[in-house]
C-alpha cells in the first residue's frame, strides 16, 4: 500500500512540476503573432522586448518558392539581404541592436532575377518576449487562406 502511495506521489509531483514549467511563459504574458507580407517594400519594424535584452529575435518563413528580406538595423542602410526558400522551413535571426526593420523584396511580376524573387510572400513571426512591433507598412494578414494574385498559391502556413 505504501509503495502504491509513493508511486502516486512521484507521479503527482512530476505532473505538478510540468505544469509549473509550462505555465511560466503563460504567466509572463508571452504571445506569438504572425504577420503576412506579400508586396515589394512591405515592412515591419521591431525593437527589443525589454530594454536590457541583448538582442532582437524574429522568425520568418517563405510561402513562395523563393523569398527575400532585407535587414536595416536602424541606420537606414540595408545591412543584410536574406534569400530563402519555402523548403527551408521556419528560420530565425537575432541582432544585437535596438531596432530592426525587415523589408520584403520582389520584382512583383513573378519573373525573378538572380538576387530578387519574382514573388516574395513572407510570414514574420514575433514572440512578445523576443521583440516588440513598433511599425508596419502594408501588412497583409487579412489575406491568410486566400490565393496570391501573383503566383496563385494559397497564402497559408
Amino acid at each position: 500500500m505504501a509503495n502504491r502511495f509513493s508511486g502516486f506521489m512521484v507521479c503527482g509531483l512530476l505532473i505538478f512540476t510540468l505544469l509549473c514549467v509550462f505555465s511560466i511563459p503563460l504567466a509572463s504574458g508571452d504571445t506569438t503573432t504572425d504577420y503576412l507580407f506579400i508586396h515589394n517594400n512591405d515592412s515591419i519594424s521591431l525593437m527589443k522586448a525589454n530594454p536590457s535584452a541583448d538582442e532582437i529575435t524574429f522568425h520568418f518563413y517563405s510561402i513562395s518558392g523563393r523569398s527575400r528580406i532585407d535587414i536595416d538595423k536602424g541606420a537606414g542602410v540595408i545591412e543584410e539581404k536574406i534569400i530563402f526558400k519555402n523548403s527551408d522551413g521556419w528560420q530565425s535571426r537575432s541582432y544585437s541592436c535596438d531596432t530592426v526593420k525587415i523589408i520584403i523584396k520582389e520584382t512583383g511580376n513573378n519573373q525573378g532575377t538572380t538576387d530578387l524573387p519574382g514573388d516574395s510572400d513572407v510570414v514574420i513571426r514575433i514572440n512578445s518576449s523576443e521583440a516588440k512591433v513598433f511599425g508596419k507598412n502594408h501588412e497583409d494578414s487579412a489575406y491568410k487562406g486566400k490565393k496570391c494574385s501573383t503566383c496563385g498559391k494559397i497564402l497559408s502556413w
